[in-house]
């Protein structure tokens, strides 16, 4: 596929911004980190829901929702295989470990979406020992998915996918919002959206020119959210799991650390209020500013029915 040349002078742009911070970090992170980060307080030994469990339960076939649980559940749905895209996937060990279970094995065709294709690569020899002993297979050549070298903002995937998953990735993106909507655009009916950072990522976007209101009424992540909900797209947004008592945690509406949105079909997202600005902070994390005259009416995002 021929990229813009416009496009591929952005890209070219983060990827000499995000080698060196990028470098530093394992990009290792294994199917156990990844429930964890996208499915908060289910590994607890008396498991927590949570709104972004609860938009996923129905996919899942595991009694604890979990992302081996959905996969195998959107492929019962289908009867065929599922899509899966992950963004930011480094060397995508957990789609590798997803490709050598028994349960899953054909049931799941993968890509990994990342600015560099990692691989295994600089894994010393009791690293790689270790991977094999705990998940067999998982450094075999068939066990690596497919790969797309691109932005995740702007990245066009081949086939639709079914789940799209982004980790700890939101805090280095231009646009946070923008990937958001490129991503469900992208994929198919009924198709799950989740991204998730340890830190909350709703406080990173604001309104140039415009306070930062504690409440949130103020955010572009809260309006977001509300946009949705009110345009009838199912949407869910998680800063930590359920209270030990069971009641739903309460929490500020821009301040969640885990995105949930389910694909409604005939349905694209357009953001109205594009991001104008960037900050980048002491630990690499970036502050993105968004067009507060764009959004006066307090839509940031509005759904095109098609």
């Amino acid at each position: 596929m021929m990229r813009a040349p416009f496009e591929a002078s952005l890209q070219s742009q983060l990827a000499a911004e995000q080698a060196p911070i990028q470098s530093s970090k394992f990009q290792g992170r294994m199917l156990e980190e990844y429930n964890r980060y996208l499915f908060r307080g289910q590994d607890y030994p008396n498991p927590r829901s949570s709104d972004v469990t609860h938009l996923a339960r129905p996919y899942s076939t595991t009694p604890r929702v979990s992302l081996q649980g959905v996969l195998d559940g959107m492929y019962r749905m289908k009867c065929w295989p599922v899509n899966w895209a992950d963004m930011g996937a480094g060397r995508a060990l957990t789609m590798r470990q997803v490709a050598m279970m028994p349960e899953l094995a054909g049931k799941v065709a993968m890509t990994a979406v990342d600015l560099f294709d990692y691989g295994l690569e600089g894994l010393n020899h009791e690293e790689m020992t270790y991977l094999e002993s705990e998940h067999p297979g998982t450094t075999l050549p068939t066990a690596k998915p497919a790969f797309a070298q691109g932005n995740a903002e702007t990245v066009q995937l081949p086939d639709k996918p079914d789940l799209i998953t982004s980790i700890e990735m939101m805090h280095y993106l231009d646009s946070p919002l923008g990937s958001i909507v490129n991503w469900y655009n992208q994929l198919a009916d009924d198709g799950l959206l989740i991204a998730a950072t340890e830190h909350p990522f709703g406080p990173s976007m604001l309104y140039k020119g415009r306070p930062d209101h504690q409440d949130g009424t103020m955010s572009p992540a809260a309006h977001f959210v509300k946009n949705l909900e009110d345009q009838g797209i199912p949407v869910a947004a998680t800063h930590s799991p359920d209270w030990l008592g069971g009641g739903r945690y309460i929490y500020d509406a821009h301040n969640f650390r885990t995105l949930a949105l389910r694909k409604q079909a005939g349905t694209r997202l357009q953001l109205m209020s594009p991001v104008i600005e960037v900050g980048i902070g002491i630990v690499d994390y970036k502050t993105t500013f968004h067009d507060a005259r764009l959004a006066a009416s307090e839509a940031i995002v509005e759904v095109v029915r098609q």
